[in-house]
């Protein structure tokens, strides 16, 4: 048995908006006509956009109010399984046109070929924008630069939603800054 104090799960956050980025969700249903791989491209290319509008607002907010600390907007990707991940990531990198660009997490890679990267996913000279992954990163990391997840396979429970809605709930400059899209 456990003796809770205070529980301030996430719904509470949420709606109270103090410590996490606002939530937008963008739901998309796959039409009947569409096979997988089309729908995907769209959904990657959609998710891509807004991580461009994102990284124009961060920089303009950046400008305009003086801050030093660069903030470089990343984009988390979760796949169905290895398969899919694989091709989700050969796709990124032939649409981005840069290999770099686009990591690839899976449980069956050796940490050597994928931790390097991610820990210097914040680092604003880090090449990476896009994070490819298969149940690899829904608990345990924290980073606060993330700030388009695209699901590309269904959400099994709502625990698996609520981890990976977590990877991009964090702030980048440690609070709230009043600007609706930076947040």
């Amino acid at each position: 048995q456990t003796n809770v104090i205070y529980s301030y799960d996430l719904c509470q956050c949420l709606n109270e908006s103090l410590y996490t980025k606002l939530v937008r969700i963008i739901p998309d249903k796959k039409d009947a006509s569409m096979n997988d791989d089309d729908y995907d491209a769209i959904v990657l290319r959609f998710g891509w956009q807004q991580l461009v509008y994102k990284q124009k607002v961060l920089d303009d907010y950046e400008r305009a109010n003086n801050i030093e600390k660069k903030v470089k907007a990343v984009m988390l990707v979760a796949c169905q399984d290895i398969a899919h991940a694989e091709q989700v990531t050969e796709w990124f990198r032939r649409y981005l046109g840069n290999k770099q660009s686009v990591l690839l997490v899976h449980s069956k890679m050796k940490d050597s070929e994928f931790l390097p990267s991610l820990q210097h996913i914040e680092d604003p000279l880090s090449p990476v924008r896009v994070v490819v992954n298969v149940a690899k990163l829904n608990e345990g990391w924290d980073v606060s630069n993330i700030y388009v997840i695209t699901p590309l396979r269904a959400m099994a429970s709502s625990t698996l939603v609520t981890q990976i809605m977590g990877r991009g709930l964090r702030l980048p400059y440690g609070t709230q800054t009043d600007n609706v899209e930076v947040d």
